[in-house]
């Protein structure tokens, strides 16, 4: 997953000045606060380097709010020696035709005290194809308008979110292809949507290490407020588990790796057979199955889980729980598997539990 260089930097998204007839004049019209009809007519008059793409009714493709006593109207332009029609420019026979590649650009149109003026002009960037172009609040209806604009590639997905102020706009760019993904929710619960960024990145000696990064609201756009890793701490989660029960700890192990807490004290209150084998299920793949008893765990001199090389979790499906093999060695081998579930915020200090079956 990549994000605009201006994001990492705090910096706003690329910006060009206006042009044309629109861009060196405003409009002055009666009432304090002009009206999206306004707005509509003023977007009309982008006719020199570039222009409004139009909508299936032939108007001009534009998102308008208010805010602060301010009309916003971001309208939806292409160079003007090109394809301007949002049907055409959506169909997507024009994924694999180079010639087809437009250069977008997003004119922030406002009004206030009686005027409509072109404030500034975005630079997007060139794609064959755009799939949306909507503005709603980013989360709760108090929270600040975020402009999305989506495109396809090649390579795969790529969304573009503004948020436009007054005299910038903050973007970032979420790519999504077979190595990435971002999802975007309020994980600290500010009524603010946060964005999470799944990147996945070959380490020598390690795999494929996700890396996550969360995106959190700044007060003008979104700056990164924490990262970790998935692969890593899944590691060392499974190594401080296995000490544990090499210990032949139990009731610490699951105090520590058991969650929710109900589940935990019902396990403890448990005769210890019966609250392993609801934690521990008899692996299929072998033939004949010896239950491991308080006497055997007493014996146990090592626990292998495996060592994760890449994210098991099927973050984009929504997976978060994986089955994952465990070998305790005693006077024999015992061999079962275990039920891992990661949580939808990992950020959480203990992100990883083991989950027990129903009886």
């Amino acid at each position: 997953m990549q994000t605009d260089k201006e994001l990492s930097e705090g910096q706003g998204g690329d910006q060009v000045s206006g042009t044309g007839n629109a861009a060196d004049r405003s409009e002055e019209l009666s009432g304090e606060i002009p009206s999206e009809k306004d707005l509509q007519s003023f977007a009309s008059l982008l006719n020199s380097e570039i222009r409004p793409v139009l909508d299936y009714n032939g108007k001009p493709l534009m998102e308008t709010w208010q805010r602060d006593g301010r009309i916003y109207g971001a309208v939806l332009c292409v160079q003007n020696d090109g394809e301007y029609r949002f049907p055409v420019l959506s169909d997507l026979s024009r994924m694999y035709e180079q010639e087809s590649r437009q250069f977008f650009y997003v004119a922030n149109i406002q009004g206030y005290r009686g005027k409509v003026f072109l404030a500034y002009i975005t630079e997007l960037g060139d794609f064959p194809v755009i799939d949306r172009y909507s503005a709603a609040p980013f989360g709760s209806a108090s929270a600040p308008v975020a402009l999305n604009v989506g495109f396809q590639t090649g390579e795969g997905g790529e969304e573009i979110i503004l948020f436009l102020n007054e005299r910038e706009a903050e973007s970032i760019r979420l790519r999504q292809n077979s190595a990435s993904y971002a999802q975007r929710r309020d994980l600290d619960g500010d009524g603010i949507n946060d964005v999470l960024l799944y990147e996945a990145i070959y380490e020598e000696g390690t795999g494929k290490e996700t890396f996550v990064s969360w995106y959190r609201w700044d007060g003008k756009g979104l700056s990164i407020y924490q990262t970790t890793t998935i692969v890593r701490r899944l590691n060392e989660y499974l190594r401080g588990a296995a000490d544990l029960l090499e210990e032949h700890s139990f009731d610490r192990f699951i105090s520590r790796y058991v969650a929710p807490p109900e589940k935990q004290s019902l396990l403890l209150t448990l005769p210890f057979e019966e609250a392993f084998h609801r934690l521990f299920s008899p692996d299929r793949q072998m033939s004949v199955h010896v239950p491991l008893d308080r006497g055997a765990f007493a014996s146990i001199r090592r626990v292998a889980f495996p060592n994760i090389l890449e994210n098991p979790f099927n973050v984009a499906a929504k997976e978060y729980s994986v089955e994952l093999p465990v070998h305790f060695i005693a006077d024999r081998d015992y061999r079962y598997t275990v039920r891992l579930l990661m949580d939808s915020n990992p950020f959480k200090d203990r992100p990883f539990n083991f989950v027990p079956r129903q009886p």
